[in-house]
Formats: C-alpha cells, structure tokens, sequence
C-alpha cells in the first residue's frame, strides 16, 4: 500500500499530522518518541491479545532432572536483567503466554502444543493444585519458571518480550506482521498528547476504533488452523 508507514519517521511524522500543532517547541520531538514509545507497548500488547502467533516469541527451556529455571543467569535462555537475549523478538519478558512440550522430533509446529501446562498454583506455598502445572515466579530478585515436578527435557515457553525499536531513529523500519495498521500507533499515542494538552483532538477515537475493527477482520478471515481467538464477553473460538 502507497500509505503504510513503514519507519520511525512515518510514524512520527504522521503524528504531527494528527495532533495538528504548529509549534514544534510546544510538543518536541523527544515527547513525541516517549508518547509513541508508549503507545508501541499497548499496540503490542494488542496484537498479542488478537493474533499472539504474529508477535510472541518461543523460548526454548532446557530443564535436565529440575523443576526450576531461572531466568535471570545461569542458563541458556536469559529472559531478565541486563543480559536478556533474544533480540530482536523481545529482548525482556513482559508476558508469559504458555509453556509446552513438544513431542514431535523435530518439532513440526511449536506454536501448536501438544501438552499444556496450565497455571494453578498456590504461590503462598508454592504448592500445585495440579500435577502438571507451572508458574511465573518473579519473588525475591529471581525469576524463574517454576514446575510442580523434576522434569527432563525441552519445554518451550512463548511470551511477549519488549519492543526493540528505537524512536529516535527516524530512518528504523517497524517490523510488524501487520505492517498496514503502523498507524494505530500514532493513533493510539494521541491519547498520551490529548492527557497532556487536556483536550480533544476530533475523529482520532473513531478513526483508532475503525482500524482495530478492520484488523480484526483481516486477522480472523486468514483461517489459520492454530490460531485462537477470546473476545471480551468471554467466548473462546478456534479456527481448524
């Protein structure tokens, strides 16, 4: 499409056009890039709501004979702390999604789980209510993944890391799935600017409900065989 944004700058420049306010020292660039940076997280967070196969990461977590892997050091997989890795899928953990395993040898689609583990637990005790259970546990500076028994093998954790794009960068491509709905960033950013200037600026809400419906739409009609979708009134679908 002629008008998707692809760059830092689009975003940003498109914005600017939404807000409509001459004076660039009344709303510098560097508010801009903290407003956009914020409006990004929720994006995110949206997409992983709607469609989560097209951001989540897979982290694979090799546990040998424990029920504990931590997070933060000592291990393969650093999802916490200054050495996080991953890049450029997420390099921090912001949300756990699942954690399975995959039976298959190769795995031929570790998006699709094979064996669930479901969090129930008692985090007073860290006791289970089920056998097969896991946990986020984020307590005492040392987070880890958390099983209700030893286990030996591969299990593969998918989560939503945080974003790696840099809004200073005008020139930086996003790299979204959905690299044709850009702009609900900058839509969704003229809240941060609307809280800060106390007013309103006309159509944005609508306009911002408009595209979320239309990428609704877009995700739900591809049919994907994995893909699964909870709407708010509580009603699971799956496509197969």
């Amino acid at each position: 499409m002629a008008n998707t944004l692809h760059t830092v700058g689009d975003v940003k420049a498109y914005f600017r056009l939404l807000i409509d306010e001459p004076d660039e020292s009344y709303v510098t660039d560097a508010q801009i890039e903290q407003m956009l940076g914020i409006a990004e997280d929720e994006y995110r967070n949206y997409i992983a709501r709607i469609d989560p196969q097209a951001i989540m990461a897979v982290a694979v977590l090799a546990f040998v004979n424990t029920d504990t892997y931590y997070l933060n050091g000592g291990n393969a997989v650093i999802l916490f702390g200054p050495t996080a890795s991953l890049a450029p899928a997420g390099t921090r953990l912001v949300r756990a999604d699942q954690l399975y395993e995959v039976t298959d040898d190769p795995p031929t689609n570790v998006l699709r789980p094979s064996r669930l583990w479901t969090l129930k637990p008692d985090a007073a005790q860290l006791r289970f209510y089920e056998f097969d259970a896991w946990a986020l546990d984020l307590a005492l500076g040392a987070p880890r993944v958390l099983l209700s028994r030893a286990f030996t093998g591969n299990l593969y954790l998918r989560y939503l890391g945080t974003s790696t794009t840099d809004w200073t960068a005008g020139v930086d491509e996003l790299n979204y799935t959905h690299d044709t709905y850009h702009d609900l960033i900058a839509l969704i950013a003229v809240e941060q600017y609307e809280a800060r200037d106390g007013g309103t600026v006309p159509n944005v809400a609508a306009r911002r409900e408009k595209r979320e419906r239309d990428m609704e739409e877009m995700v739900f009609s591809r049919g994907f065989s994995a893909h699964q979708f909870v709407r708010d009134d509580g009603y699971q679908s799956s496509r197969g």
